[in-house]
């Protein structure tokens, strides 16, 4: 294990036991190892002894914690008893794992961390080199997304190899900083397209792409996304299945500590290699392009929620739990989602 290579984002993280991602709407998924250690557990005869059923079986044929509406093993004081009875190697992997999303690559195991996280939304903790002894024991009993082995699909038509990648992830982070998130991200996905391109027909592709993705977020049903859209184009009230009452958009905040927030979230799913997961990475780079513009709606929409004028850092923490639980992180079935802002970007400018 002395020479499994861990790459370490600059992020800290420790858990400061707030429960938060024991009460996520999670379904968490009983490997076959955890599963018999888990049922034989005291902390599960306590529960179902008490009338409870801590552990069901889906559709899938496969088990999982019962959240009713956290973790049924949750105490009062926001901790685990089953870590409390059996130790953390005791509880579910995906337990165990979270909050870290962990790569294969040519280099190595990437570390990524997900911002629906407390602790990593505050940047809180110990850099992540402290934890490399957990992360080693998840490495050396799991299986990884492998990425970067093979030809990276560009777009439908074009691939990179590995080295060609990494020069794209180094400009891409390089932008980033000298020109912020919207403009470095944009310059970058310019270099991608067609040549000579002009830049306006890009940036109306992308206004429109945010009013859809924040409708397609917020719709109860999928014939209402096209109107949802016209409305939040237009900065209209609107009514939506995450909020009791209609609400009106704050205007999109540019304030100095959420744009550097945002910076530093962008950078950290470069790093996580989000860009390497399917369908593509041009289609993957426009949803990059996506997303500081939906935390600042969300920022905005969290903040008017909660009657304030301007947003707070936790209204900025409300979004990523959206962004992360609903589009970047913790999300299935999403390829064809991103092959659509391919397709699109390149009808855009075509």
């Amino acid at each position: 294990m002395e020479s499994l290579n861990l790459l370490f984002p600059e992020q800290r993280y420790d858990c400061i036991r707030c429960g938060k991602s024991c009460r996520g709407g999670w379904r968490v998924l009983l490997d076959s190892e955890a599963e018999p250690r888990i049922r034989k557990a005291r902390a599960t005869r306590r529960l179902e002894d008490r009338g409870f059923s801590p552990l069901t079986c889906g559709p899938d044929g496969l088990w999982r914690l019962q959240e009713s509406p956290a973790c049924l093993y949750l105490t009062e004081e926001a901790l685990c008893s089953l870590h409390l009875e059996l130790g953390s190697g005791g509880k579910p992997r995906a337990c165990r794992q979270f909050p870290f999303f962990l790569t294969e690559t040519p280099d190595g195991i990437q570390v990524g961390l997900s911002f629906r996280c407390a602790a990593v939304q505050r940047d809180l903790g110990r850099p992540l080199s402290g934890h490399r002894s957990e992360l080693e024991e998840l490495v050396a009993t799991g299986n990884y997304p492998r990425r970067g082995f093979g030809p990276i699909a560009l777009g439908s038509d074009r691939s990179l190899d590995w080295r060609e990648y990494l020069e794209l992830e180094k400009a891409l982070l390089n932008s980033l900083e000298e020109l912020g998130p919207g403009d470095g991200l944009r310059v970058v996905l310019s270099s991608l397209l067609p040549a000579n391109q002009a830049d306006l027909p890009i940036q109306f592709f992308l206004q429109w792409a945010v009013g859809t993705l924040v409708a397609q977020l917020e719709a109860d049903d999928p014939g209402k996304v096209e109107d949802l859209a016209r409305r939040l184009q237009a900065g209209a009230p609107f009514s939506s299945r995450r909020f009791a009452e209609p609400v009106s958009p704050l205007p999109s905040p540019r304030l100095d500590w959420l744009e550097a927030e945002i910076v530093r979230y962008v950078r950290h799913l470069v790093v996580r290699k989000f860009l390497l997961e399917p369908p593509s990475v041009l289609g993957r780079l426009v949803g990059l392009l996506l997303l500081p513009a939906a935390l600042r709606f969300y920022t905005g929409i969290f903040a008017r929620a909660a009657g304030r004028k301007e947003p707070a850092p936790e209204d900025l923490h409300r979004a990523w739990d959206v962004i992360e639980g609903e589009v970047a992180g913790h999300v299935q079935g999403t390829e064809g989602y991103f092959q659509s802002l391919e397709a699109g970007i390149l009808a855009a400018v075509g």
